[in-house]
């Protein structure tokens, strides 16, 4: 999983919405899913908070992919990546960071 810290504590609690699931059980459930699968709930999960993520096709001085993460009001530009995938899972990785420091 590629959250951390009280972001993945909070996450799988958002993500099941129970308590019957213990830790173990959650993350065995939840790393089933494909990264694409992942990254897609974790992208909602930050809506949910007003942390938003996004990723746009760049053709300027660096070609490829752009992240960005919006939250409260200040949005963050990352550097341009060749792969899609990469970018959001940098801008993920980025969300984690912030929440863990202000939650």
């Amino acid at each position: 999983m590629i959250l951390t810290g009280k972001a993945k504590k909070d996450f799988l609690t958002y993500f099941f919405k129970t308590d019957k699931w213990d830790k173990f059980d959650m993350e065995m459930e939840f790393s089933n899913k494909s990264d694409c699968e992942e990254s897609a709930l974790i992208i909602d999960w930050l809506d949910t908070l007003g942390i938003n993520i996004s990723v746009t096709y760049v053709n300027f001085y660096d070609k490829g992919f752009q992240s960005s993460v919006r939250f409260a009001g200040v949005t963050t530009v990352f550097r341009a990546v060749l792969d899609r995938s990469e970018a959001i899972t940098f801008a993920i990785t980025n969300a984690n960071q912030t929440y863990n420091e202000t939650r």
